[in-house]
């Protein structure tokens, strides 16, 4: 049996869509897509945007791949009016057609009665 290893190449005209994108799991996602190619990833997220934690994320982003994007969005992917009115955000501002979406929303509650 050969071991035959495929790499996975994304497209650069294409966005790549990051629910919960500013947490510890997407933020890797976001470093490893840039990688593989992603030059536009959009983050969405319940937290009010932070301009200076986009700025910094972009530009560490950008030493990977100098052409890349960050795009941010305030949405909670639970709540159907909100991600309509966030489609409607993206395609007005001219972002690419998406790709891809990963869900890496979490909410961790430690119950300090069981640990």
């Amino acid at each position: 049996m050969s071991d035959q290893r495929t790499t996975l190449t994304l497209d650069g005209n294409r966005s790549y869509i990051i629910a919960g994108g500013l947490g510890d799991v997407g933020k890797r996602l976001s470093e490893l897509m840039v990688r593989r190619g992603a030059r536009h990833i959009v983050v969405l997220t319940r937290r009010k945007l932070d301009v200076d934690e986009h700025r910094n994320m972009e530009a560490d982003l950008r030493l990977i791949s100098p052409t890349f994007r960050l795009h941010w969005r305030t949405c909670d992917i639970a709540h159907g009016v909100q991600v309509k009115e966030c489609a409607t955000s993206l395609l007005s501002s001219g972002v690419p057609p998406v790709k891809g979406v990963i869900q890496a929303a979490t909410i961790l509650e430690v119950n300090s009665e069981t640990c």
